[in-house]
């Protein structure tokens, strides 16, 4: 049987894994019930060295996929807060990569070019890269989508050729000049599963800050069914009693779940939210 040679890996990440529900309702019964699916685990004590990258930090990926023949990459391509844009090399590093690569990777957030809409210098996006090329991805598949979640252009190929044609497209669709910032802007998180929890909605207010004035007022519509999302983010915020707070423990340490704080502290020095 073919289909047994197949398999569905979830790059999580360092999130959770989805619930069977969750992936029978992105890919419909028959799928679910025909193939294998299999959430990656960026704390499996069996991942496999890749070896350094230029920066020097370790490439530790999922076991399983340096092992597979031929591998197909999917996303979507949407701007994302530090790593300039979402989709293409994203689904290797984070998606199959172990906490500590990710973690040097996103530790490198607080560069001034890794920022929403930006790749060129940007030293994040340049080392997913990197590790996408030594996994070495056979074939992408990648999805430009409207504030609706529907769906804009397909784009398929070679990984990076592939994936850079989706970011053109993307720059059309969600980056516009803006004449001048305002007092306040209204910003949403684009509904679920993107504001499902303070995690994910979060990317809504980096948006939102790149358009208001310093000492402006950011209101973000976000419903977070799930709360804040993440343990470590959430003992980050809980904990501090300022901004400050949070922005000197990420310089002395950074840890995965605490950037997300230390993003959130950084845009309220300077504006209310």
């Amino acid at each position: 049987n073919k289909k047994e040679n197949i398999i569905f890996m979830v790059a999580t990440g360092i999130h959770r894994s989805n619930s069977r529900e969750e992936i029978k309702g992105m890919f419909g019964e028959n799928i679910f019930s025909a193939y294998k699916f299999i959430n990656h685990d960026c704390d499996d004590p069996h991942l496999k060295d890749l070896g350094k990258l230029k920066s020097g930090n370790k490439l530790w990926v999922d076991s399983i996929v340096s092992d597979i023949d031929f591998i197909i990459t999917t996303g979507v391509i949407v701007p994302h807060y530090f790593a300039g844009f979402s989709g293409g090399r994203k689904s290797i590093l984070p998606g199959i990569c172990g906490r500590k690569t990710i973690e040097d990777n996103h530790s490198q957030m607080v560069h001034p070019d890794a920022r929403s809409g930006n790749l060129k210098d940007n030293p994040v996006h340049r080392e997913m890269q990197e590790a996408a090329e030594k996994v070495v991805v056979d074939f992408n598949i990648n999805v430009v989508t409207d504030e609706h979640s529907e769906i804009i252009e397909i784009v398929a190929g070679e990984l990076l050729a592939s994936w850079q044609q989706g970011v053109e497209i993307c720059k059309q669709i969600y980056i516009c000049p803006i004449g001048k910032k305002a007092d306040v802007v209204i910003a949403s998180a684009g509904g679920y599963p993107k504001d499902i929890n303070v995690y994910q909605a979060q990317k809504a207010l980096n948006n939102a800050y790149q358009a208001i004035k310093s000492g402006g007022t950011i209101i973000l519509l976000a419903e977070c069914l799930e709360g804040y999302g993440e343990p470590t983010f959430e003992n980050w915020i809980e904990e501090a009693n300022s901004p400050d707070d949070i922005i000197e423990r990420l310089n002395k340490k950074f840890v995965l779940g605490g950037h997300k704080a230390y993003a959130i502290a950084k845009l309220t020095k300077e504006v209310e939210v």
